[in-house]
């Protein structure tokens, strides 16, 4: 039986030194009508696949929660029943948290943002209007846009026209390759916080006439200017920049009091980390990532380690070490994580140059970690492939069909007449679509994994009659079996799908005006600032006085 904490209990505890970890398991939308700040947004569904890297050591006090308390119930028994002792979850949830009167936010990636607000703000970033920067173009001045975001998220959107693709922390690498006698240095994102980061590096790099675009590809969108879909991305650095760079990033870490630590001690803190928390956070591209990358380390470029910072290290007090080929971008990266408050990060003297001279061995490839009790899960559940379940539901009239993963996927394609029981409410919704415990019971999704758990969790319940369509609805497809789509099975508004504003296909504008308000408004609110200047990461960029 999993033990709970009370809300006074959390807020001690968050105004405390202690290490431990907070973390959200609802999903997406609810989450970002509101949450306690600085919790970590890790859905239900996924918790077996995330916990191991957010939280890596077993003993850490963990406190998970969602709106009422009885979600978190059953995430919290999990966690314990895998090695997570110290997991609870909080009683009465987030309403009760609002019921006491403490800070709740909305949005996502909310520290990160609103330090991105407060750098804005205080370090003076020079931002350009979408419509003076069309004037820019027409008139044919010289200027370089940089799009900052990763090459698989420009993709998706596009971006700019004219734009030149060179993500966050690659940056000042090619900057000098850029510069020239009177050229504009324009930086632009999806919105705001990696533009201005983007931005306000190169103007601590000694570039000047370097601005942000306001609000980036949504503020281009506001302004009624289209969208290029093909960004190109920018061409290698040349050893010339590269060598102004470590240039920059040697006076950067003098200057700050930043730490490196040899590959001895690395081996050090990575024979310990069952017990001591430590993140090895790789901030090079997925490409050189892949190619070969410390074994055990995480792939985590360096502007998405400051803009997502809340999804990827969810015990604040752990140990951060940064890793890229030789020095720059992670002391770069390690420079802006100190500034948003993380009180211990540290940076692989040499990097990957310095792990092979030792002797030491790289993985290659995206290493895909198998999640948290699936072996065990496994063992309990019966499998069964598509031709045999196909024969079943052929000569079986009363077997239940239910898909446990998100509804856009259920959209994309399930089995002819399931039903949508999600997997954070499993245990709550599904005697409302199947009473009968003796009924004989399908679980599907797109891979079939999380069916296992799911599986794991009804029988656990007393549905001893289920089943596990094995592979998924991808291995159903794969033999031309039929299935449906849309949301035929689904009541209602599910609940569970997020689209940024610019994604939506209605009222996108009035969703994008809104975001970009709230974003601008975080400057304003003390709560924030308290945080980070207790901390002392914007006083001592000399944003702050006093």
């Amino acid at each position: 039986m999993a033990l709970s904490i009370s809300v006074e209990s959390l807020k001690e505890l968050m105004q405390s030194e202690q290490e431990f970890a907070l973390i959200d398991i609802r999903e997406k939308p609810e989450y970002e009508k509101g949450q306690i700040f600085g919790a970590s947004l890790v859905p239900r569904r996924m918790l077996e696949w995330r916990i191991s890297a957010l939280v890596p050591v077993r003993d850490t006090k963990i406190i998970v929660y969602d709106d009422e308390g009885r979600r978190s119930f059953f995430a919290a028994q999990k966690l314990n029943k895998h090695g997570y002792a110290n997991a609870v979850y909080l009683e009465g949830g987030l309403n009760k948290w609002r019921e006491m009167g403490f800070f709740v936010v909305e949005g996502v990636n909310v520290p990160s943002k609103a330090f991105g607000e407060l750098v804005a703000a205080f370090e003076n970033v020079n931002e350009i209007e979408p419509v003076e920067y069309k004037e820019w173009l027409d008139n044919n001045e010289d200027i370089v846009l940089l799009e900052v975001r990763p090459a698989e998220e420009v993709n998706r959107t596009g971006s700019i026209p004219g734009a030149i693709n060179i993500a966050g922390v690659q940056l000042p690498l090619s900057i000098n390759d850029y510069i020239k006698e009177g050229k504009k240095i324009v930086t632009t994102c999806a919105g705001r916080t990696r533009g201005i980061i983007a931005a306000h590096t190169l103007k601590l790099m000694g570039v000047k006439n370097v601005f942000d675009l306001k609000n980036g590809i949504q503020g281009w969108l506001l302004a009624g200017f289209e969208l290029q879909r093909d960004i190109p991305v920018g061409p290698a650095p040349s050893t010339e920049s590269v060598s102004k760079a470590g240039e920059f990033a040697r006076k950067l870490a003098k200057t700050m009091g930043i730490t490196y630590i040899s590959v001895q001690k690395l081996k050090e803190l990575r024979q310990v980390a069952d017990k001591q928390t430590l993140y090895q956070l790789d901030v090079r591209t997925k490409e050189e990532y892949a190619k070969g990358h410390i074994p055990g380390s995480v792939f985590l470029p360096g502007g998405q380690a400051l803009q997502c910072a809340d999804e990827n290290i969810a015990v604040r007090r752990g140990k951060i070490v940064l890793i890229c080929d030789n020095f720059i971008r992670s002391t770069i990266t390690a420079f802006w994580q100190m500034q948003m408050g993380f009180p211990e990060v540290y940076v692989l003297s040499g990097g990957l140059e310095a792990w092979i001279e030792n002797g030491e061995e790289l993985e290659k490839g995206i290493s895909q970690d198998v999640p948290l009790g699936l072996v065990e899960a496994k063992e309990k559940v019966d499998l069964i492939d598509p031709l045999k379940l196909l024969s079943i539901i052929e000569s079986e009239k009363n077997i239940s069909i239910i898909y446990v993963n998100e509804s856009k996927k259920f959209a994309e394609g399930h089995l002819k007449n399931s039903y949508w029981v999600p997997r954070g409410w499993l245990e709550l919704r599904v005697r409302d679509v199947i009473a009968n415990l003796e009924s004989p019971i399908v679980v599907t999704c797109e891979d079939g994994i999380n069916s296992i758990f799911a599986a794991e969790v009804l029988k656990e319940n007393g549905y001893q009659n289920s089943c596990v369509l094995e592979g998924g609805i991808e291995a159903w497809s794969k033999f031309g079996l039929p299935v449906e789509d849309g949301l035929v099975g689904i009541d209602g508004d599910p609940g569970d799908v997020f689209l940024k504003p610019y994604e939506r296909k209605t009222k996108f504008r009035e969703a994008m005006l809104k975001y970009l308000s709230w974003e601008e408004q975080l400057v304003e609110e003390p709560e924030y600032q308290k945080y980070f200047k207790a901390y002392k990461s914007i006083k001592k960029l000399g944003c702050l006085k006093g």
